[in-house]
């Protein structure tokens, strides 16, 4: 393993029937590897780089997702609480809507969203499948 940071020395580690040596350099990577680990897995149930073929989008999206791990892993590490969904949400809320300026009223996007299901049409005496024909949306045909 090459590595620019530590010097070529070894480590002795004690197992339980002998104690072997290792180069200091493999010793803190396998120290450290935990942190990574453990970065990546709170990482993908997050991951949107997967939605992409675009190698760029694939980075650049997942250097942002990992600033924002580490930036709610420094709020955690300040005494507050909420899990990493929640963080996300209000730090896009805040880019999205800078100042505190309202988000949109739920019941005007509920109006818009609930109107537009089709409902079926009854049939008449001389048209056994109207619905074919015809759509009614909310009522009106």
């Amino acid at each position: 393993m090459l590595s620019s940071i530590h010097a070529d020395t070894t480590i002795q580690i004690e197992r339980a029937t002998s104690v072997i040596e290792k180069p200091l350099s493999v010793h803190d990577y396998n120290l450290l590897m935990g942190e990574v680990d453990f970065n990546d897995q709170m990482l993908v149930p997050y991951l949107l780089s997967r939605k992409t073929r675009r190698c760029y989008k694939k980075v650049s999206v997942y250097l942002i997702q990992l600033a924002m791990y580490n930036s709610f892993v420094l709020y955690s590490k300040a005494g507050r609480t909420g899990s990493f969904l929640k963080f996300q949400e209000e730090i896009i809320e805040n880019l999205l809507y800078p100042g505190g300026s309202v988000a949109p009223n739920p019941s005007v996007v509920s109006s818009l969203h609930e109107r537009h299901f089709p409902s079926v049409v009854a049939g008449t005496s001389t048209q056994r499948h109207p619905e074919k024909d015809v759509v009614s949306v909310a009522g009106v045909e």
